[in-house]
């Protein structure tokens, strides 16, 4: 597997960028977090597994998840398969968000429904680049603190993206 870049930023953030051209469905069983999950599926084949519920995951879509649901991923093993992580705490949602406006996207919602996002239901251009941005100035940033920052500077405006579409 190459990992592009990987932070854990305890207890408020944790990030990976990887690609795996021969991915393992075995390396993706059935977990929960006790922070909330953005995940963008960049290239392979799979489903992506919420609370027993299923979504196809197709390159460009979105995945939220709420600090405590359970899932996995099913991954076709055949295709080359990348994605972006950003896994954070309910603490820097509500610090970096007072009136509560992205909070439906992870509370409110029966768990396992509400949590896949295509692209052709945002602006694709818009979410491509900012993971984009992202993962290469983090890989280029060895400051922790400035780390922290550029992943909430990024986060949030796809936050509010899938927001408007909620």
């Amino acid at each position: 597997m190459g990992v592009f870049f990987e932070a854990d930023y305890h207890p408020d953030f944790y990030v990976h960028h990887t690609r795996s051209s021969r991915p393992v469905a075995s390396d993706h069983p059935l977990h929960v977090h006790e922070m909330h999950e953005l995940y963008y599926f960049m290239a392979g084949k799979g489903s992506f597994y919420v609370e027993g519920n299923v979504y196809d995951l197709k390159p460009g879509c979105v995945m939220i998840l709420a600090a405590g649901e359970s899932h996995h991923l099913h991954i076709q093993e055949d295709h080359p398969y990348e994605r972006i992580c950003i896994h954070f705490s309910p603490g820097v949602l509500r610090a970096a968000d007072p009136d509560r406006v992205l909070e439906p996207l992870v509370k409110g919602r029966p768990w396992g429904s509400g949590n896949l996002y295509h692209s052709d239901e945002m602006n694709e251009e818009l979410i491509r680049s900012l993971f984009a941005s992202m993962s290469a100035l983090l890989r280029g940033e060895k400051d922790p603190s400035r780390q922290k920052l550029i992943i909430l500077s990024h986060i949030l405006p796809v936050l509010y993206e899938m927001r408007r579409y909620h």
